[in-house]
């Protein structure tokens, strides 16, 4: 369980990384309308803010791995949804460069 937390917050990085970076150079825009606006007005808060609620949330995951009995399969969901992410921005990159 630990190393899925641990890869769940490395592709976080990457996909906020990306994220900003593409923003920033006018070549992507942010998806998330709860993001969007923070994301336009200030980038680097905002990557800031995600990389710590994302902490957050995922050590409160850890702390909980015991008593929630399906919480292994809810993890293996978002670390694939954080692949598709990775794999989405790899696509845009590899289309820009």
């Amino acid at each position: 369980m630990r190393k899925l937390l641990i890869a769940i917050y490395v592709l976080t990085i990457f996909d906020v990384g990306c994220t900003y970076m593409g923003i920033k150079n006018g070549y992507i825009s942010e998806i998330n309308p709860l993001l969007t606006g923070l994301f336009k007005s200030q980038p680097e808060f905002t990557a800031f803010l995600v990389l710590l609620f994302v902490g957050c949330l995922l050590s409160l995951l850890w702390n909980y791995k015991e008593e929630a009995r399906h919480l292994k399969l809810f993890v293996i969901g978002i670390l694939a949804i954080k692949i598709f992410v990775t794999l989405y921005h790899a696509t845009w990159i590899i289309n820009i460069y």
